[in-house]
């Protein structure tokens, strides 16, 4: 579906001058603000339209880039550049249309009628970005995101992607962090010569509530309870390879932390880093047991011959 224009939201000539669209925006926004539409949708979804209408047109480099692109220009990492070289490329009769390349999705506006935004709708919800050539004689890359989840990120495996209507099968490598790139021979762009850049896909991973990576080992926190901590007691943890068992040591604190090698973020090269475990004391919940759990608290204490905190200094 074609988006709406922005100069026909705020009732404005394209030629409109800045006081003219500050006018035209503050007549808008007064009759759809939530305030005199109490519980009315359509008013609601109106008064955004317009906010966002006057953001764009009121900034001049917006404004600049949403009148040769449409609503494309507007978007984070659009690269102005990308799309003028493609346009030289189609002028000069090389490689496919934005019709061909992307499914028919090519909407009405800029370049000769169509929208640039709605080339974006068919590959990654609307995330590609073009980068590349320019000038060169060569064929430009496409940049794009994917996200996956914490546990296939560091297992790898294969990605099912829509890509121009059709499924594009794509090898996500083990120990694929946040921030990590895999390029895809031959997805990307045209080039003058008719043979395409590559598709560079940057990976994003959700988080885990218990399991994250940093300084490029893997982290968990790892519950224990007080009883545990104080004997000493093994613990089993899952990794990307499989479950380990690790051993706390008796009269384990809080916040200590443990290292098993060669258990974290598997590498691309084979083998992987290391597993640092975070320990975390669990107290016991309230219950009939509340007076025999506090004896044994009170016990603890009268046993506790030095004050943990007497060195805490500013």
């Amino acid at each position: 579906m074609a988006e709406q224009d922005l100069y026909q939201l705020l009732g404005v000539p394209r030629g409109a001058d800045a006081e003219a669209i500050k006018k035209a925006f503050r007549a808008g926004a007064l009759k759809y603000h939530p305030d005199r539409n109490p519980g009315n949708k359509r008013a609601e979804e109106s008064f955004k339209k317009i906010n966002h209408a006057y953001e764009v047109l009121s900034d001049p480099k917006k404004r600049t880039l949403y009148d040769e692109f449409g609503e494309a220009g507007v978007r984070e990492g659009f690269d102005p550049e990308q799309f003028r070289a493609y346009q030289r490329y189609r002028g000069g009769g090389a490689g496919p249309s934005i019709e061909d390349l992307f499914g028919g999705a090519y909407g009405g506006g800029a370049y000769g009628g169509g929208d640039a935004s709605t080339m974006f709708e068919d590959l990654f919800g609307g995330r590609l970005r073009g980068r590349g050539a320019g000038a060169r004689a060569r064929a430009a890359d496409l940049e794009a995101e994917v996200t996956v989840d914490f546990a296939q990120s560091l297992r790898g495996g294969e990605l099912q992607l829509n890509y121009n209507g059709a499924t594009l099968r794509v090898r996500l490598p083990p120990g694929s962090v946040e921030g990590s790139r895999v390029r895809v021979p031959a997805k990307g762009m045209p080039g003058p010569s008719g043979k395409a850049g590559d598709l560079v896909l940057t990976i994003h991973v959700e988080k885990h509530p218990s399991y994250w990576v940093e300084d490029g080992n893997l982290q968990v926190t790892v519950p224990v309870s007080v009883w545990e901590a104080w004997k000493g007691c093994r613990v089993k943890v899952p990794t990307p390879e499989g479950e380990v068992t690790v051993r706390i040591p008796a009269h384990t604190s809080s916040g200590a932390k443990l290292r098993v090698k060669g258990k974290g973020v598997p590498s691309r090269e084979g083998g992987a880093s290391d597993l640092i475990v975070h320990v975390s004391l669990v107290l016991p919940p309230k219950g009939s047991e509340t007076e025999a759990v506090e004896a044994v608290m009170k016990a603890l204490e009268e046993a506790q011959t030095e004050d943990p905190r007497a060195g805490l200094r500013l």
